[in-house]
């Protein structure tokens, strides 16, 4: 019924009427129009009663006829057939002239080449048409946008709204204030560090309490006999016999026993005192044999070594290969140490941490030759000066074979110690040499020389902080110093040839003895040679000491650059995230020098601010990204790490991304200001950390560290059980 009805006004209206989306109100104006028209008495007759037309009347029907000849049937589908290929909204063909349709339809002929790209296109309009796009598009085009930013700039506001719709949806972001974040960063770090005092304190509280009392003692009991030992002047019991009789109650009062393996074996009778747990410090330097006493007296085992240093010494030992040994079973001497033997069957936990090293390049090498790069260091604010890292010094000198000595580098190892004692004077030193010939040799021209330069003998009396030594190879394990002199001595011969023997790094293991010996300094190593590491050809040598020797040459000659040659470095700058981007060209832009991505291992500060015209930094800026959350716990993420890097020199600075987002203008202020005063006013100086610093800084992170020992002397027996039992009687 509708469409019998709708033919008749859909033939007259033609392209005006669009059902029932029809403009009617168009309508209604044109067919007033028209009424108007009739109403003013114009006649619309035949064009014959008009004169004007009577001469053009052939011409009129010329064209009819023509029109009759071109609007043939076929030609009218075709017509229509054209009209449908465009888009009425976008070109109505009926409603253009005909010589812009002409025009239009030779431009499409001429450019068919082109339909399938004008096809992608149409689809491509489709697709941000119904992802709600394309008035973004239509606006950067309006806006006269690159092309090549259109998309850039969309997904910035795209994640730019993104974040907004985040926090607002998270009540802990939405909160987020860096004013009590960063309290309570402060309060975390301060709690946490009185929290070990707070320990030490409950210890001695516990330890205090479990002290038995003096008013009623027993004749006869532990306690009796412990007191009256403590009384005698001579003739006092062993230590071995006294532990058997009083082993529970000494345990009680002092329950740590500190001893060497073979201590325990010689002072411990084998049920007299048994431990809870058993640490071995230093296991690489234990024979598994030696260890059993005192792994079969505790319920837990603890073993902390290094495998990539030195094993322990079997110089005075014979091994003796029994005959009707079960090789299947094995035995525990077929292993280097206690550390190897554990190793093979216990779980292992790798300590990362290594902060001795006040500059990073001064672990970079061993990190990456011996530690797989996975030892986090952290980087010192100070770089490529005199004094700091790793210094090459060549000697030129010769090495005699037959006393294996090389007497002009010694001379140039002494000469080295006094020009360290005049820049340095606050500076412990060591100086290892390769052999105990060369370490004779640069003792005797040392003695020599300090006979004629009494005013530098402060340093070699300070004997209680041990603060020079001259050691080899084989002897300087658990050793470390301020300033550490390397002397290779191995080089040309008197006839110009280098037979690439260089004495202990030729042996088994020799590759562990270098790592031992560069790893010694906190400050400098002054690396003494009379060969470049182009002298050593690594075809004409089996030995495995020799390959990271020559390198070690190469990096202490050519500083970081050596280490490149062996890793694939990327010489792009790179950045954790766009955040940490957008804040380093903020810095740029605004005149300072930044770094990204500052550090060697693991462990690398985000950004690093410059000195004007300087190589040294002044300020570490972390964002909180993925070296931020990449820490395990709270207290390396927002104590530890900050507080070494404070003692490396570094200033430090956070920036919390969440307030970076919100209130942009006023975090980049901040960040001016810090800048600023960071450049006017640096840290020079790292601070140097004292031996108890450095025991409570073990405590809190249980790294791997050393500790600077006394003067080594001989025991005296007598006085050493006098004063066990003077220690026994105070506690009590």
């Amino acid at each position: 019924m509708f469409q019998a009805t709708e033919m008749p006004v859909k033939n007259l209206m033609g392209a005006a009427y669009a059902g029932v989306d029809t403009d009617w109100g168009y309508v209604e104006e044109q067919m007033s129009t028209l009424q108007s028209i009739f109403n003013s008495g114009m006649d619309f007759g035949t064009l014959t009663e008009y004169s004007d037309f009577e001469a053009e009347r052939r011409l009129f029907a010329d064209f009819a006829d023509k029109l009759d000849s071109i609007l043939t049937p076929q030609a009218i589908a075709a017509l229509g057939q054209t009209v449908e290929y465009f888009d009425p909204d976008v070109f109505n063909l009926n409603n253009s002239k005909v010589e812009f349709v002409l025009e239009k339809l030779n431009d499409c002929i001429r450019n068919m080449d082109m339909i399938e790209n004008w096809c992608h296109f149409r689809n491509l309009l489709s697709r941000l048409e119904a992802l709600e796009v394309l008035p973004y598009i239509n606006r950067a085009i309006d806006q006269n946008i690159e092309p090549q930013n259109i998309v850039p700039a969309f997904e910035k506001q795209f994640y730019y709204q993104w974040i907004d719709s985040i926090i607002a949806k998270a009540p802990v972001l939405a909160a987020f204030n860096r004013i009590s974040q960063d309290k309570a960063v402060d309060t975390f770090a301060e709690k946490d560090a009185e929290q070990f005092e707070i320990n030490k304190a409950k210890i001695r509280a516990d330890l205090s309490a479990k002290r038995p009392a003096l008013d009623m003692i027993a004749p006869g009991s532990a306690l009796a006999i412990l007191l009256r030992e403590g009384e005698k002047k001579r003739k006092q019991k062993s230590i071995r016999s006294l532990l058997i009789e009083t082993g529970e109650l000494v345990q009680r009062i002092k329950p740590c026993f500190l001893m060497s393996p073979l201590s325990v074996s010689t002072f411990l009778a084998t049920d007299a005192v048994h431990f809870d747990v058993v640490i071995f410090d230093e296991a690489s330097q234990i024979f598994p044999q030696d260890a059993i006493g005192a792994i079969y007296r505790a319920k837990q085992l603890i073993v902390v070594g290094d495998s990539k240093q030195m094993p322990p010494s079997n110089f005075f030992n014979a091994t003796i290969e029994s005959e009707d040994r079960d090789e299947e079973t094995g035995d525990v001497t077929d292993f280097e140490s206690i550390l190897d033997l554990c190793s093979a069957s216990m779980p292992q936990l790798r300590l990362r941490w290594h902060y001795r090293s006040r500059y990073e390049q001064l672990i970079a090498f061993s990190n990456k030759n011996f530690y797989d790069g996975e030892l986090i260091t952290f980087p010192s604010s100070k770089v490529d000066a005199p004094g700091i890292g790793v210094d090459y010094y060549h000697a030129d000198g010769v090495f005699d074979r037959k006393t294996h000595t090389n007497r002009k580098e010694a001379e140039y190892v002494v000469d080295l110690i006094h020009q360290n004692i005049e820049k340095y004077p606050n500076r412990s030193l060591g100086v290892v040499a390769f052999s105990v010939a060369q370490q004779d040799l640069i003792d005797k021209l040392l003695s020599k020389r300090r006979q004629s330069t009494p005013e530098k003998e402060f340093l070699f009396k300070r004997i209680e902080k041990e603060s020079f030594f001259i050691k080899n190879l084989e002897t300087v394990q658990g050793d470390e110093r301020d300033t550490i002199i390397f002397s290779v001595a191995y080089g040309i011969d008197a006839q110009g040839r280098l037979l690439h023997n260089f004495g202990p790094l030729n042996r088994v293991g020799g590759e562990r003895r270098l790592n031992v010996a560069v790893t010694r300094a906190k400050c400098n190593v002054q690396l003494v040679s009379s060969m470049h590491h182009t002298d050593i050809d690594l075809t004409r040598t089996s030995a495995e000491g020799a390959k990271p020797l020559r390198e070690y040459l190469d990096f202490a000659e050519n500083g970081t650059i050596a280490l490149e040659r062996s890793i694939e470095v990327n010489r792009f700058e790179q950045f954790d995230s766009d955040f940490e981007l957008e804040v380093c060209d903020f810095l740029r832009s605004n005149g300072f020098s930044v770094d990204t991505q500052v550090g060697c291992s693991g462990f690398r500060i985000d950004l690093g601010l410059k000195l004007p015209n300087s190589s040294d930094y002044v300020l570490a800026i972390e964002c909180d990204g993925a070296t931020y959350h990449s820490s395990k716990n709270a207290r390396d993420r927002d104590r530890l790490r900050q507080e070494i890097l404070e003692r490396m020199g570094w200033k430090f600075y956070r920036i919390w991304s969440t307030d970076w987002f919100r209130n942009k203008a006023v975090e980049k202020q901040r960040l001016l200001e810090a800048a600023e005063e960071a450049v006017q006013s640096p840290a020079h100086t790292a601070k140097h950390t004292d031996s108890k610093e450095k025991v409570a800084l073990f405590e809190e992170t249980a790294v791997d560290t050393h500790v600077a020992f006394p003067a080594y002397q001989a025991a005296d027996i007598e006085k050493l059980v006098s004063n066990f039992f003077r220690g026994i009687s105070k506690a009590l």
